[in-house]
């Protein structure tokens, strides 16, 4: 018989043995973690994450669930978790990630009496010797209130609370593009579009690790796997066309929301290609992204051109190219330079 929880939280663990400890003892450790459903997917790791997860599952069973599978990428675990969530709302947390048990206490109680569709909160970046709080420039009431009036800012996953019903059937019928990074944008741009109303609180409640060797949020990281990063500003972009674009029931605030999603990742693929160097190569890739971009949302497309300077009637050439690239072709350079 399963156990209703207020909160069910979806772990992606991936060869992260050294750091899915801290994660899940941060989660034992809040006071209200028996209202926990703490979902650990491990997605095909080489290391010992599966056995490290399995040593806190055997200490809080009724707590902690783990799905051990083979590698499928980001996106896999929560088509997978999505659909085993027990608790009422849902979130996400990445498993070199964890919470500050205090302020998850904090989350857990207000989420109890709260009928939001959406629950934002703060998070706090942590490098190894300096964190910043993360949070919007609203006031963190509490009130639910329409969608609409909580979308003058772009949403990063780890903000982000949901009413599990709210969500559910959008991510089992559109499922989160599996074997690719980068797709937290896709989680966000599909979950916010389908919820109705939403509710700012004031918790500090995720712990988000920066500066780690590896991470695929790292500009060398982008740069590398430039062509997955454009898959998902695909993705994106169809979805926008396919599911928000022409439906009725969408209201005009949502849509523009997302396509102001769409058109940001896109022009940020732009400038990779840019920052990555300036030869007939990278405006011949990059090229090649804008044209399946058209054919995916010509308003995408459009709307991303006029992002750049010298581009002319909706038509780029190598020239524009050269002109957009070489200020942020510097800055990497500089960069590189600093970092040697």
């Amino acid at each position: 018989m399963n156990v209703v929880k207020t909160l069910t939280i979806s772990i992606a663990a991936y060869n992260v043995q050294d750091y899915i400890g801290k994660t899940l003892e941060s989660l034992l450790k809040c006071k209200n973690a028996s209202d926990l459903d703490v979902i650990v997917v491990n997605d095909g790791s080489s290391d010992e994450t599966l056995r490290v997860a399995r040593e806190f599952e055997r200490l809080a069973p009724t707590i902690i669930r783990i799905v051990n599978k083979q590698n499928g990428g980001y996106g896999s675990t929560i088509n997978t978790s999505i659909r085993l969530a027990q608790g009422v709302y849902y979130r996400l947390l990445d498993g070199d990630d964890w919470v500050d048990p205090v302020e998850l206490d904090k989350l857990l109680v207000f989420l109890r009496e709260c009928n939001a569709d959406l629950v934002v909160t703060k998070y706090r970046t942590v490098y190894e010797s300096t964190s910043t709080v993360q949070s919007l420039d609203w006031p963190y009431d509490g009130n639910a209130l329409p969608i609409e009036d909580r979308l003058d800012y772009s949403f990063a996953m780890h903000m982000l609370t949901f009413k599990t019903a709210a969500i559910r059937s959008c991510i089992i019928e559109h499922p989160i593009t599996e074997h690719a990074n980068y797709t937290d944008t896709e989680f966000v741009l599909k979950t916010v579009s389908a919820v109705g109303t939403a509710a700012l609180f004031d918790a500090d409640v995720y712990q988000y690790r920066m500066g780690r060797e590896g991470q695929s949020v790292s500009l060398e990281s982008w740069l590398t796997n430039i062509g997955t990063a454009c898959k998902i500003s695909l993705v994106l972009a169809q979805y926008y066309e396919d599911n928000i674009a022409h439906t009725a029931n969408i209201s005009q605030e949502v849509k523009r929301w997302a396509l102001r999603q769409c058109i940001g990742s896109s022009v940020n693929k732009c400038r990779l290609y840019m920052r990555r160097g300036m030869g007939r190569k990278e405006y011949e890739e990059m090229t090649k992204f804008l044209n399946t971009l058209k054919l995916e949302s010509s308003e995408v497309y459009v709307e991303t051109l006029a992002c750049f300077p010298f581009v002319r009637r909706g038509k780029h050439s190598y020239m524009s190219f050269i002109i957009n690239a070489a200020p942020l072709r510097l800055k990497t350079i500089m960069r590189q330079l600093m970092q040697d």
